[in-house]
């Protein structure tokens, strides 16, 4: 495969078809899109205390490639940093930048898939996410 990511077109990645180390998911459609956003409005999924254990499985759950349990993870990390924000704390640093991560590839398959910019789809996740935060 030849591939070229969106955010740097001069960038060729080559890489064989038959690699087992590499992961490629065909892009979902827009009515799984949408369906995906909308579960933003929903809570995420089980916090686990533990940070190893959390950043384990948290990582084996994105491994599988379904976009909802994806969003599921960045919904409950979200809604985590939003908690720990109003306590004037920070979120763990591997948590961070799992969600720094799967933010950066989720939105991007939305915006495009959607027609849109990554910058839209995550004013739209934070609308959702704090409008379902005050309901709580």
């Amino acid at each position: 495969y030849v591939l070229r990511p969106i955010s740097d077109t001069n960038l060729t990645i080559n890489t064989p078809v038959d690699n087992d180390k590499v992961q490629m998911f065909d892009l979902i459609d827009r009515n799984t899109a949408e369906r995906v956003l909308e579960s933003f409005k929903l809570p995420g999924i089980r916090w686990i205390r533990d940070a190893r254990k959390r950043n384990r499985e948290y990582n084996a759950l994105i491994e599988t490639g379904n976009r909802f349990v994806i969003a599921g993870i960045l919904n409950t990390l979200m809604r985590k940093e939003q908690e720990l924000a109003q306590q004037r704390k920070k979120l763990h640093i591997q948590d961070r930048k799992l969600m720094i991560r799967i933010k950066k590839i989720l939105f991007n398959e939305l915006a495009m898939v959607l027609e849109t910019t990554y910058h839209r789809i995550e004013q739209v996740v934070w609308a959702l996410v704090d409008d379902a935060a005050g309901e709580d």
